[in-house]
């Protein structure tokens, strides 16, 4: 709401290094696809996988449509999508916004939006030259 950073009132963060319960403060919604762990580890959020195909949404905050959002990733090792969603009660209709990385590697930014369980719209967008 605010864009002056010194005046933001924060209504939502995810830091790893202050979780103390990762299921228990950010449970998992939607559907699950695959085997995924999450942990805490050294403060820092690991997500692991051994499938190709796998995925998983965790519980940040409310959708409030006068705020702004942000992501900050601050590393990220290994090939796949990380990101936010905004999805309603029923997980069947959702935008999401992720980073596409491979090999440690920023790639692409994609836009998804999911009406009535089926992809109404996919975009991407290449990775801005000199960011991270």
């Amino acid at each position: 709401m605010v864009f002056d950073r010194s005046q933001q009132i924060p209504l939502a963060s995810f830091q790893s290094s202050k979780t103390v319960g990762l299921d228990l403060m950010y449970p998992e919604v939607g559907n699950r696809t695959g085997e995924i762990q999450h942990s805490i580890e050294e403060g820092r959020l690991r997500i692991a996988t051994d499938e190709q195909s796998g995925s998983a949404a965790r519980w940040v905050g409310g959708f409030n449509p006068f705020a702004t959002f942000e992501l900050s990733l601050h590393e990220f090792t290994g090939t796949g999508k990380i990101g936010m969603r905004f999805c309603d009660s029923t997980v069947e209709n959702y935008l999401s916004a992720c980073i596409v990385t491979k090999d440690g590697k920023y790639q692409t930014i994609e836009w998804l939006i999911i009406k009535d369980g089926e992809e109404a719209s996919r975009k991407q967008y290449a990775w801005p030259d000199g960011s991270a």
